[in-house]
Order: structure tokens, then sequence, then C-alpha cells
């Protein structure tokens, strides 16, 4: 059972809404919001609802998608480089307008298509002689 239906089980149980927010140690106001959720919306109301945006309207298309991993690996196939730079420059040579140089690089990530490298010092057998 949610914390929110237990305060507002304990309002309906007769005690004053500044009672409970004090016995809950939360405001006095949010008290009332959630009675009133609950008098709107019914137990329903009480529950938490997912944070996240419901459409993602600067992703990339599938199809750019597919191009750029496309374009990967042909690179790579033919010897070239095939970095995001590269990438972008030759989608845009081709009539496409290119995502950000991140936006290819996440793309390429997220596809396995680029191995991360280990951060420079992080060497096995290195020894930090400073003091």
């Amino acid at each position: 059972m949610s914390k929110q239906r237990v305060i507002v089980e304990a309002v309906l149980a007769c005690k004053s809404q500044t009672e409970v927010a004090r016995l809950y140690g939360i405001s006095q106001p949010r008290v009332s919001q959630l009675v009133a959720a609950w008098r709107h919306g019914g137990w329903d109301a009480l529950e938490p609802r997912t944070q996240r945006p419901h459409t993602s309207p600067n992703a990339i298309s599938e199809d750019m998608v597919t191009l750029i991993c496309h374009m990967r690996r042909t690179l790579s196939a033919d010897g070239h480089d095939a970095g995001p730079r590269s990438i972008a420059a030759r989608l845009e040579r081709a009539g496409h307008t290119p995502p950000a140089i991140s936006t290819i690089w996440h793309t390429l990530t997220k596809a396995g298509l680029i191995t991360p490298q280990p951060p420079k010092g992080s060497a096995p057998g290195l020894v930090d002689t400073r003091g």
C-alpha cells in the first residue's frame, strides 16, 4: 500500500489534515492535494505516474540510424576513416542533412560499432609516483 493511500485513509478515518501532515512529515497543503486527487480520481489517482515524455521529437529516424550504421560498416571494410565526422561529411555530400556529430557517435555506440577506449593514464602497470 502506498504512503499516499495511507495518508488519505488517515484523513478518511476522521483525523485532521494538520494532524496527518505532522504524523507523516509532510505539509498540510500536500495532504489537501492528495485528498482532492482521491476525490477526483479515486485510489488510482494516488499512484505515481511516469515522468517519461510520450514522444521524442528530436530523435533521428530509423532510416538515418540504418544509413549511419551502413556507412560505418562500408567505410571500415574499405579501409577508410569511419568516424562520426567522416560519416557526417559523407551524409552531407550525399544530400542528407546529417545529425550532430555527438548524435552519430551515440548511434554508433548504441549499435555496438564503437568500442570504448580506456581513459589515458589508466593502463595496467602504471604506478602513481606523485607523493
